[in-house]
């Protein structure tokens, strides 16, 4: 298997932050989509899955 490299002159002056960016987007476009599906087959269990244990909402 090949190593990708990465050339660091293309990246220029870009952070860290700038990287991490488009992957935060994707997870939060992800756990949309968890939410919508589950909402929607009304999986309440699978739901309960997306929150913190001590999290609470009223309807």
């Amino acid at each position: 298997m090949f190593a990708r490299t990465v050339d660091i002159t293309i990246i220029g002056s870009l952070t860290r932050e700038d990287l991490q960016r488009p992957v935060a987007i994707e997870d939060i476009r992800n756990l949309q989509a968890r939410y919508v599906r589950l909402a929607d087959g009304r999986d309440w269990q699978g739901l309960s899955h997306l929150f913190l244990p001590n999290a609470a909402f009223t309807v």
